[in-house]
């Protein structure tokens, strides 16, 4: 799934394979009664059981892969908006070329916008002490980087109020 990919339904992923839904059903155990009320649903993933989901990915290729491709792409989405509206702007090129596994830059992204929101320092800094890790801890080091092509463009001038807030590097 890439960064301008719209939502498939469970209809459109099993397609290629040639699978109905019936197949789905009698693949993954779950009634046909389910599979239909998610065959062409492109939100299936926000409507779906957590032991659904689970026989779906073990039974049907594409599943798996889809589900984490969503769910992936949806956070980064929303947490590239909420940076946006504080004024920074987040290089997705970057960030969809990093060797730093996508989970750990997504959590460094959380990190930055609770920074430049001002949230209280219990709670900066209580997420800030989890990038103790060595993957974590490339993954701030990506996001607050000023070599061009990483993390986040130059803070723009109108989020000088919160300069305050934002790490020293």
């Amino acid at each position: 799934m890439t960064a301008d990919s719209e939502p498939k339904s469970l209809s459109e992923i099993t397609q290629d394979m040639g699978l109905n839904m019936s197949d789905v059903a009698i693949f993954s155990g779950l009634d046909e009664s389910t599979v239909f009320r998610l065959w062409d649903n492109p939100a299936w993933l926000d409507r779906i059981s957590g032991r659904s989901l689970q026989s779906l990915m073990s039974s049907v290729p594409g599943i798996a892969e889809y589900s984490m491709a969503h769910s992936l792409l949806k956070r980064r989405n929303v947490l590239v908006s909420d940076l946006q509206s504080e004024g920074l702007t987040v290089d997705l090129g970057a960030l969809e070329a990093s060797s730093v596994a996508q989970q750990h830059l997504l959590n460094a992204l959380e990190a930055a916008l609770c920074i430049v929101r001002g949230d209280s320092v219990p709670k900066v800094s209580s997420y800030l002490a989890r990038f103790w890790g060595r993957e974590q801890d490339r993954a701030l080091e990506t996001l607050f980087s000023t070599t061009p092509g990483e993390g986040f463009s130059p803070i723009p001038a109108n989020c000088s109020s919160r300069r305050s807030n934002w790490p020293r590097g």
